[in-house]
């Protein structure tokens, strides 16, 4: 049985959540990915993103991958199983170009 998750406490696989403090915006997701995405692909969305910090753990094809800014390497899967991206930027963030990008990819 896998850890819980802040996912098991909501009916949707799919949380967006937003703030804003200290002068900074974030915006981060939690995702139960339906399938491995394109690591082409999420590769090509992560250098769209032009906010001050970037931290993500993503299942793609080719296994887990976690991104801290714009680099990219192989990681463990963490034990909830659960997608994780994180952003903050001093500026606004456009969430839903973002959040309609990523749902692209778990429908690829």
């Amino acid at each position: 049985e896998r850890p819980a998750c802040l996912l098991d406490y909501f009916p949707e696989d799919w949380l967006l959540i937003e703030g804003h403090g200290d002068g900074y915006r974030r915006a981060g997701w939690l995702i139960r990915q339906t399938r491995p995405w394109p690591e082409h692909r999420f590769r090509e969305l992560i250098k769209t993103l032009t906010v001050e910090r970037c931290k993500a753990l993503v299942l793609t094809e080719t296994g887990w991958q976690s991104v801290n800014q714009q680099s990219i390497a192989r990681a463990e899967a963490p034990q909830d199983a659960t997608m994780r991206l994180e952003l903050i930027d001093s500026e606004s963030i456009d969430v839903e170009r973002i959040d309609s990008q990523l749902r692209c990819l778990d429908r690829a």
